[in-house]
């Protein structure tokens, strides 16, 4: 099971019809400045997977792992889903 506390981001949008949360990209990039992680060069990506290792959850993100994924609450999983659509 993830856990995970997030603080309070200017433009986190909630999916009413998902009931998830979407956060652009620097968004992201401030979670991953807050926990201490360095941002520079970085892809959405590379940053997701940074901050799920950084709380010690499998870095995941974008993977081939969604087909089996069953992490619900994951911060991340429509957007990693819909990218596994595009593939």
């Amino acid at each position: 099971m993830i856990k995970t506390i997030y603080p309070a981001y200017n433009t986190i949008t909630l999916n009413p019809r998902l009931g998830r949360s979407h956060m652009n990209f620097n968004d992201i990039k401030k979670m991953a400045k807050d926990m201490g992680l360095k941002t520079a060069g970085m892809k959405k990506i590379d940053l997701v997977r940074a901050i799920q290792r950084a709380e010690n959850n499998i870095d995941c993100f974008g993977t081939e792992r969604v087909e089996t994924c069953h992490e619900d609450p994951c911060l991340w999983r429509i957007e990693c889903l819909a990218l596994n659509v595009k593939r």
